[in-house]
């Protein structure tokens, strides 16, 4: 998100990047709320749920790719720039999508695909809606998520049904004489536009840019070019969500998502150490930016990465409020928290963009990604209801090779027997990390594993 739409939507003064963006005031409120910037996606809705905190949206001002909207056009999984303050209140929030073009090179074993040139990556924790991976060859996508690196880390994948194009990235192969460059390989022909909004920059090469516009021939011909200026100003209180990159632990510097952050003595690590910090790990950070354009971190709190899937119904439930709680699915009891994404089936007729713990019952089926162990509990990450399920007793589990047990015949506690023809012997002399999927049907408290594969 660029710095100067930030400035024009919430009408900042030259001195301070957020004095104008606050909550409602009453006379219950004896402490003014700070203001601060917050980068993340969304898990939720009921208000909107971020980073693991829910805002209220009662009074707040939405753009939505650069045009005026309302919640109703969020989706979960959507990576937006939220301005609010310490009492959960959000003044403005901002998406805007990063990529949109078709999708090809489309990679089943690597998870990855290519849009105009930029590579994306999808995971279990990637939110779909209007289609689901693999992807077809040469469809028209939108997406939302996370760089790094070079790639895009997908958050968010959604069918795009116009012939518009978009992406971002640094200016190459710069011509002026036949006004074209390009960016990451894609041609882009600029030679329709009278006007750039480039903040008073040259278009040159190396410049960042967002580029808008249709493919003609495999050229992208702009309609739109902007400068893309993700640098905050000095004091901006900020909360970024992302995967680090550029590490240098001399320089105790890394990147996320193209904000610069550095570490010192005085900040607060979260179920990490300074040692333990690398690229690739996500994490959240909050802190101030200085002068220089760098985040200096507060805290820093690593992600848990999900190791678990499961497709299974719910035998329990104990909610602790409308969005948090606990549910039983297989015998284990899982916290879902404002951290956990949560989401109605896309195939749902009547789907519900609010969905959140108040809707589960007893019975539901669900996909589940979820982190932790036996001793610490296990959490989860990701929770979608699975719509129109006939056979309630079918279960699907994903799961590493070191969480099966062949003495006792047991996956993550549950009882395990295999039906006939399958054989347990595949899981002979596995690599710890090997990754498992495994169909079967539950009959009380012990499941049958009808099938085994090993996704190598």
């Amino acid at each position: 998100m660029k710095k100067q739409t930030l400035a024009v939507l919430i009408g900042l003064s030259s001195t301070f990047l957020l004095t104008a963006c606050g909550g409602s005031s009453s006379a219950s409120n004896t402490a003014a709320a700070t203001n601060k910037v917050v980068y993340g996606s969304i898990d939720g809705f009921g208000s909107v749920i971020v980073n693991g905190a829910r805002y209220n949206t009662d009074n707040t001002t939405f753009s939505i790719n650069e045009s005026g909207g309302t919640q109703a056009d969020l989706q979960v999984g959507q990576v937006i720039t939220l301005l609010g303050d310490s009492n959960g209140v959000a003044s403005n929030i901002i998406y805007d999508l990063d990529l949109k073009g078709p999708a090809t090179a489309i990679d089943t074993a690597a998870n990855t695909f290519t849009v105009l040139g930029q590579t994306v990556s999808v995971s279990n924790f990637t939110t779909y809606k209007k289609t689901s991976w693999p992807l077809t060859d040469g469809q028209s996508v939108e997406v939302s998520g996370y760089i790094n690196g070079e790639t895009l880390i997908a958050s968010f994948v959604e069918l795009n049904t116009d012939t518009d194009v978009e992406l971002s990235g640094k200016v190459t192969n710069f011509s002026e004489v036949d006004k074209t460059f390009s960016i990451r390989g894609q041609q882009i022909s600029y030679s329709s536009l009278t006007e750039l909004d480039l903040d008073d920059q040259l278009l040159t090469n190396d410049l960042q840019v967002e580029v808008e516009g249709t493919l003609e021939g495999g050229v992208l011909v702009a309609t739109e070019i902007e400068a893309d200026d993700d640098v905050f100003e000095n004091g901006t209180e900020l909360e970024v969500a992302g995967i680090i990159s550029g590490f240098d632990n001399e320089l105790q510097m890394f990147v996320v998502n193209g904000t610069q952050v550095t570490w010192n003595d005085n900040t607060d690590f979260d179920d990490i150490s300074a040692s333990a910090l690398t690229d690739n790990l996500t994490v959240e950070i909050e802190g101030t930016v200085n002068s220089a354009g760098v985040l200096v971190a507060e805290e820093i709190e690593i992600s848990d990465d999900a190791n678990i899937s499961i497709e299974a119904t719910i035998s329990d439930l104990s909610a602790i409020d409308t969005f948090t709680g606990t549910i039983t699915v297989l015998g284990l009891e899982i916290a879902v928290g404002l951290d956990t994404r949560m989401s109605d089936d896309d195939e749902n007729p009547n789907f519900n963009a609010m969905f959140n713990f108040s809707d589960l019952s007893i019975g539901d089926k669900i996909s589940l990604d979820i982190a932790g162990d036996a001793t610490n509990g296990y959490r989860a990450e990701k929770l979608e209801l699975d719509f129109g399920t006939e056979n309630t007793s079918e279960v699907e589990i994903e799961i590493p090779a070191s969480l099966i047990d062949l003495v006792s015949n047991t996956i993550l506690g549950i009882q395990f027997e295999v039906a006939t023809g399958v054989t347990i012997n595949v899981l002979d002399n596995l690599a710890a990390d090997a990754e498992i999927e495994i169909e079967g049907t539950i009959n009380g408290e012990v499941l049958t594993i009808n099938s085994i594969t090993v996704d190598d």
